[in-house]
């Protein structure tokens, strides 16, 4: 005998199946388009892979390796997608379920990349490297994980690691006479408000000390290039020239962050008005973070 109960479960277990499998069409024809679209170019936000690629010829590479840590599906604000159709070698990792089956799907016909669906902390990532065959000293690194990116930097590079370049996201709406930074934590995921990643100076502050020289800001990612391959053809810029050609003072700014114009008044203070001005943006953060001037922006 059925009842209704179970006949209820039944008629809601056969439209569960229906949705999944409407769900999974839909995966299916998005994964397609978007290795359309990773076959048309530069699949980076606003240009930065043409960047990257003056950078590579620059330096040369003797390694070519890639590290995407939030490599997202493979396609969209892809600075690596390129790197990949290229012949790289390299290791995309992405934390999302459904960002990781797009990962997969775009990039499984490229025998030299390899996929791992983790989220990324200071604690593992130097056992992420090492599992995967990460050489110490590898072509470039692309970090974007809109939240604790400097902790991971840091553990990055005190575990040995040297890329050739780093491109590193940096929370471009905190002006660069500050060193703001939100730390590790365990509970903190980003929630697509402001609160998030560090600042260009505090970037800055930590990649400089470790030998990297800061060759631009494209928009919201910093270039970093190890010091020992620094060139003639490469100028370093300080922190404050950086961010304003780079974002600030960059003629489509407006273009590519519109919905930043309502935080463009943190650039008109200074001092302690600034600083005051961050703590009561933050005011109800998630999770601690580190806020203080800078100094020296050489």
């Amino acid at each position: 005998m059925q009842t209704f109960s179970s006949f209820k479960a039944g008629v809601l277990s056969l439209t569960d199946t229906r949705e999944a499998g409407r769900g999974a069409v839909t995966l299916a024809l998005r994964n397609l388009a978007l290795r359309r679209k990773s076959q048309d170019g530069d699949t980076s936000f606003a240009g930065e892979f043409f960047h990257l690629t003056e950078l590579l010829n620059k330096i040369g590479v003797d390694a070519p390796f890639c590290v995407d840590i939030a490599a997202g599906n493979g396609v969209t604000q892809s600075c690596t997608n390129s790197l990949f159709q290229k012949g790289w070698d390299g290791l995309a990792v992405e934390l999302d379920g459904n960002k990781f089956s797009s990962l997969s799907f775009v990039l499984h016909e490229f025998q030299k990349a390899s996929l791992a669906r983790v989220r990324v902390t200071p604690f593992n990532v130097a056992d992420l490297f090492s599992c995967f065959g990460v050489s110490k000293k590898f072509g470039f690194l692309n970090l974007d994980i809109d939240s604790y990116d400097l902790d991971v930097m840091r553990s990055i590079l005190s575990s040995g690691y040297r890329p050739n370049i780093v491109s590193m996201e940096i929370n471009e709406k905190i002006p660069s006479s500050l060193y703001f930074e939100v730390p590790y934590s365990d509970e903190f995921e980003w929630e697509f408000g402001d609160f998030y990643g560090c600042s260009l100076g505090a970037a800055y502050e930590v990649m400089s000390g470790a030998g990297y020289i800061l060759e631009s800001l494209q928009f919201n990612n910093a270039f970093f290039i190890d010091g020992s391959l620094a060139t003639p053809r490469i100028a370093q810029l300080n922190v404050q020239d950086a961010y304003a050609r780079g974002y600030w003072q960059h003629p489509d700014r407006l273009k590519f962050f519109p919905w930043n114009a309502r935080l463009d008044y943190l650039q008109h203070l200074r001092g302690d008005d600034l600083v005051d001005a961050v703590h009561l943006l933050f005011a109800s953060a998630p999770s601690p973070y580190d806020l203080r001037p800078l100094d020296n922006q050489s």
